[in-house]
C-alpha cells in the first residue's frame, strides 16, 4: 500500500504527517523525510510488539518517529492541531493510557546528504532506520 501525504496548511513539525492519516488502518508509522530505511528495517519492524494495544510506540528516545494508533491520533486532534509543534510530545504522553518509549540510537559517521557541504549526523535505530539530524535549523537545510 502506497501513502501519500501531501503538504498540510497545519505545520507541526514531524506530526504534519499524522494529521491527515487514513482511520481504516489501526496504526501509521511517522518517519520523516530525513530518513532511510536499511535492509533490516522489515525484521526490526516485524519485532515490534502491538500486542498490548499502545496508543503509541516512539522508535527513539528523542525523536517523535514511532507507530501511532489512528483512533488515538483522532482522539487527540484538535489539541494537536491547537498547538505548538514543540509540546505535541508531550501532550501525547500525557494523554495516552500506554505508550512505549523508544531505545537509544547509535551514532554513526556525519555524511553530507544533499551534497550541498553541510554534513548531518547520522543515528541508527534499532529497527533498521537512519535517521539524518541537522546541525541547526538554518544551518543544515538543503
Amino acid at each position: 500500500m502506497d501513502v501519500k501525504v501531501q503538504v498540510s496548511k497545519v505545520d507541526k513539525c514531524g506530526f504534519t504527517g499524522i494529521i491527515d492519516v487514513d482511520t481504516s488502518n489501526p496504526y501509521w508509522l511517522l518517519l520523516h523525510d530525513t530518513c532511510e530505511v536499511t535492509d533490516n528495517f522489515l525484521n526490526g519492524i516485524e519485532d515490534i510488539d502491538v500486542g498490548l494495544n499502545p496508543d503509541f510506540i516512539l522508535l527513539a528516545k528523542t525523536m517523535d518517529l514511532g507507530i501511532y494508533s489512528s483512533s488515538f491520533v483522532q482522539s487527540l486532534m484538535p489539541t494537536i492541531i491547537s498547538n505548538e509543534a514543540t509540546k505535541i510530545r508531550r501532550i501525547m504522553k500525557d494523554s495516552a493510557k500506554i505508550w512505549i518509549e523508544g531505545s537509544d540510537v547509535k551514532r554513526l559517521q556525519s555524511k553530507d546528504v544533499y551534497g550541498m557541504g553541510v554534513k548531518r549526523q547520522v543515528q541508527l535505530l534499532e529497527t533498521g532506520i537512519k535517521k539524518y539530524v541537522q546541525q541547526s535549523i538554518s544551518g543544515a537545510r538543503p
